[in-house]
């Protein structure tokens, strides 16, 4: 029997209890309609802090807009906000707690100072991929050198929000030759022990590709992968990411390594890794050989001694020797055949212009020189860039070799066993080719499809290339649409006797061509979907000094082998024929 004490100590501790329970949950119901996120605006300061996993992200005021760029684990289903620092209210007078994605809307902006003002505020949220957020230490984005290390931290993030990995002391440097030009840089940062970021091979040195001359983003994981799947012994793997830096968000990058020598990479005992370049520096601090015009860098491994140096040259020159060499058939003793197929085969499907001229990798075993790894893809795929030469698909990379470039591939196509080879392993690598082209684009571009939105409204008016086409579809219909008629070359010049798919990469529905004159006059035409105009289509022009017609958004002369995906203008081209 409990006594008369006893039962009131029972009475007082259950509603003690009653009361913690009532308490908790009114603390978790005050922070359930606090929101996930604390939303602050103001000029040139606008953030988004979000509370799950304490990070800030700035707001970009762009053309009259400010974006905030939300990674994609962020579950903004409602956020508060400071008034007292400044507040965005709907037209309706309402305070906004509710994002609307991808939509600009006009909202009315209460000023730390009290006055109101018209604005226009956008949330744009990415999907499936991880996050890199990167603190630099004590400088900002633009103090980061190229040629030397900064401090860093970096936390990554799953899709889901979890950490993945997160350290506060990681090296940061910019990576890349004309590509840190660019607007949208490059960078390589380095751990401090070897860690599978993102599910790949292990490494502690780890490259974040910008991919701005690519608008696809996603050629060079595609050509990448690709190498891997018909054979390549090492094919660089990669994966999306979005980057943040001191809070900003700087857009979709690859991960991935730099081609070299170690775990996760090339796993060599005692081969070297060279680059053939066009650059030519004999001053550069950069081991370097030079085998009759022909310059190669060493890669990796590095410090090298003069011994290895010399045993690597040595190696190429024998292999110069015996590729000039008329074997007539016979055996190439050092040089491996299935290697340098392979990755002249990659070269000629994605049409690439630097090909045997810069970032072209080669690596020893023993006494036998090997092709690869597969790198540096931007400037392929019919990229205007490159150069008219290279938006017609109907040509081999054997008819136009650069001045800088090696001639080893015409000159091993001319060699009976290795042609051979060559055509053996194009016929066992269609099935790869097709699937590239009617599968793997869409799923590829279907995962970075958010992403990829955030990354075009980051940078847009940028300088960003838009190529011949200004909506992502269309940019994907034509990288589709280029790779097939690759194929249908590769066919004929391999001898392939089976049939391929007879896709159709138009819509329904008609464009207008606009035909834009000196004076401001024009003239149009209307043209299906799909439609490879040809020159006797175009207006002509009377001028002494006209050249012809050029596309107004590249600056390039007119060309046959571009469908017309969406309304375009041509521009009058000067300067004498």
């Amino acid at each position: 029997m409990v006594s008369g004490k006893k039962k009131n100590i029972i009475i007082f501790l259950s509603i003690a209890a009653i009361i913690t329970l009532i308490a908790v949950f009114s603390i978790a119901a005050f922070y359930s309609q606090e929101g996930r996120g604390i939303l602050h605006i103001e000029p040139g300061k606008s953030y988004l802090w979000l509370k799950t996993q304490d990070l800030t992200i700035d707001g970009l005021d762009k053309d009259g807009v400010t974006y905030f760029f939300l990674p994609s684990f962020a579950e903004m289903t409602s956020f508060s906000q400071d008034v007292s620092m400044g507040s965005a209210y709907l037209l309706d007078g309402t305070l906004l707690s509710e994002p609307s994605y991808g939509a600009v809307q006009e909202v009315t902006v209460k000023l730390p100072d009290g006055t109101n003002a018209p604005w226009k505020i956008s949330f744009l949220h990415s999907d499936c991929l991880y996050t890199a957020y990167i603190d630099l230490v004590g400088i900002e984005k633009d103090d980061i050198a190229h040629d030397e290390y900064s401090a860093a931290s970096l936390k990554l993030f799953s899709p889901f929000g979890k950490i993945e990995y997160t350290k506060d002391d990681i090296l940061i440097k910019g990576r890349g030759n004309t590509t840190w030009d660019a607007v949208k840089r490059p960078y390589e940062i380095k751990l401090p022990e070897n860690y599978p970021l993102c599910g790949l091979k292990s490494s502690s040195k780890w490259a974040l590709l910008a991919n701005f001359y690519d608008d696809t983003k996603i050629q060079n994981k595609l050509i990448m992968d690709l190498s891997g799947d018909i054979g390549m012994e090492y094919a660089i793997d990669s994966d999306w990411i979005d980057l943040y830096l001191n809070g900003e968000y700087l857009g979709n990058y690859l991960l991935c390594k730099d081609p070299g020598i170690g775990k996760g990479r090339l796993e060599l005992n005692n081969g070297c890794l060279i680059e053939k370049d066009h650059r030519t520096d004999d001053d550069s601090p950069v081991p370097h050989f030079q085998i009759n015009d022909d310059f190669f860098k060493i890669k990796d491994p590095l410090p090298i001694t003069d011994d290895d140096i010399d045993s690597i040259r040595l190696l190429v020159r024998e292999a110069d020797t015996e590729i000039r060499t008329d074997k007539t058939g016979a055996g190439l003793s050092h040089i491996d055949i299935p290697s340098f197929t392979r990755r002249f085969l990659i070269d000629e499907f994605c049409f690439r212009s630097a090909s045997m001229e810069t970032n072209c990798y080669f690596y020893n075993k023993g006494n036998r020189l090997y092709a690869g790894p597969c790198w540096d893809y931007d400037l392929a795929c019919g990229k205007p860039l490159a150069g008219s030469y290279y938006l017609d698909y109907t040509k081999s990379l054997l008819e136009k070799i650069p001045e800088d470039a090696l001639d080893w591939d015409s000159l091993l196509m001319k060699d009976t066993a290795y042609k051979t080879y060559y055509d053996a392993l194009f016929k066992e690598s269609v099935p790869v080719f097709e699937d590239v082209i009617f599968h793997r684009i869409d799923a590829y571009a279907d995962r970075i499809s958010a992403s990829l939105e955030m990354d075009r409204a980051r940078w847009q008016n940028a300088e960003t290339p838009i190529r011949f086409y200004s909506s992502p579809e269309d940019k994907y219909r034509y990288l589709k649409f280029f790779l097939y008629q690759r194929l249908v070359l590769l066919a004929n010049i391999c001898g392939y006797d089976e049939s391929l798919p007879s896709p159709s990469f138009s819509y329904a529905g008609s464009h207008t061509i606009k035909f834009l004159y000196d004076d401001g006059s024009y003239e149009t035409l209307e043209v299906p979907d799909g439609t490879l105009l040809e020159e006797e289509d175009l207006p002509g022009y009377g001028s002494d000094l006209y050249k012809g017609w050029e596309y107004e958004r590249e600056d390039i002369p007119f060309s046959p082998y571009i469908p017309v995906y969406e309304d375009m203008t041509l521009v009058v081209e000067h300067g004498v024929p």
